[in-house]
């Protein structure tokens, strides 16, 4: 069983990984939205701020769609990743069991 929750562990640092990388990128995004959004309110015009309500609801559609994006992968894996783990609880009790009835054969001797 140390291989299946060895797999869960580069399983999950891998997805761990991916969503490092997409949230680093999302920072760099945001952090050129900011930039972008700093230049057009020193012009300030009502054409630059209806601008800057348009990018900021495309940056916010961009952050619930990454966000709705990881949570699903998440939810994808707790089943399989639950279920692994226990089948190692159901193989750790029968080890336990095992060695207890060797105990009390030792003991009964």
């Amino acid at each position: 069983m140390e291989g299946v929750e060895m797999w869960d562990k580069v399983r999950l640092k891998t997805l761990m990984e991916q969503y490092e990388e997409e949230l680093k990128k999302l920072a760099q995004e945001t952090n050129e939205n900011i930039k972008t959004a700093i230049k057009k309110i020193e012009r300030t015009s009502e054409e630059v701020l209806k601008e800057l309500v348009k990018e900021s609801k495309e940056a916010e559609g961009n952050v619930k769609k990454t966000a709705k994006k990881i949570i699903d992968e998440v939810k994808q894996e707790t089943p399989q990743i639950v279920k692994n783990l226990r089948a190692m609880e159901q193989v750790v009790k029968k080890q336990i069991e095992h060695i207890e009835e060797e105990l009390k054969k030792l003991l009964s001797e």
